[in-house]
């Protein structure tokens, strides 16, 4: 199940409900994109936790607990990516679409 602001939506599998996601929040972060606007996104899955993006200080950043400094984790290691590659809200999509890829079908990953 898959919660849209449109209501919660049936989604066949992992990939079904990533696209499905992706179709409500790509058209917004590629505005973000197209007009240089501040844009933010916060990802959860499987207890792993990213934020991608610039927060406005209105508004509430979300909250969480980063790996430790000691631990190189796969968010880490694609986060670290997508700022070499473009750092762009449509790369930080792509970006947030592996983590959950990653932790939401392997949550041992975090332990990894």
């Amino acid at each position: 199940m898959l919660t849209t602001p449109g209501g919660p939506t049936r989604a066949r599998s992992l990939a079904d409900a990533i696209r499905k996601a992706a179709a409500v929040i790509g058209p917004k972060l590629q505005k973000a994109q197209a007009t240089s606007s501040v844009w933010g996104l916060h990802i959860a899955a499987g207890g792993a936790e990213a934020l991608f993006g610039e927060w406005m200080p209105v508004e509430a950043r979300p909250e969480f607990v980063p790996d430790p400094p000691t631990r190189k984790s796969e968010i880490q290691r694609i986060y670290a990516e997508w700022q070499r590659h473009d750092g762009s809200p449509l790369g930080a999509l792509e970006a947030a679409s592996k983590i959950i890829e990653i932790y939401a079908e392997h949550p041992q990953a975090m332990a990894a």
